[in-house]
């Protein structure tokens, strides 16, 4: 767990965690989700989306967020984006700058 949080922005495979791990492809899977409940990709890609999720909101590009986080294509990043959250990385962004808007509009009502 340590490894994959501490390499998060890398492009980790399966095949690389099982062999820190000293144990068979197969056998990493199937101890991991034992142990974490949730398959070793899907655990990557929900750390990876919660990232993406906070870097989103301070850069223009999707497209550099999906390579910054090791994703092979912007097009996959945004699918998996899109899994996990129900919305593309644009509309994520979107909808935080309408929220950050909302919210300085109803601080700055709240002053007077």
């Amino acid at each position: 767990m340590t490894y994959i949080n501490e390499n998060i922005w890398e492009q980790l495979t399966i095949e690389e965690l099982s062999e820190i791990t000293d144990l068979s492809q197969s056998r990493f899977k199937h101890k991991f989700k034992e142990h974490i409940g949730r398959s070793p990709i899907d655990y990557i890609n929900s750390l990876k989306i919660e990232k993406a999720k906070e870097i989103i909101p301070k850069t223009d590009s999707m497209k550099d967020v999906g390579y910054k986080l090791s994703y092979s294509s912007p097009a996959y990043f945004s699918h998996v984006f899109k899994k996990y959250t129900r919305m593309t990385p644009l509309e994520f962004k979107n909808r935080f700058a309408d929220l950050s808007s909302q919210i300085a509009n109803s601080n700055q009502t709240e002053s007077f």
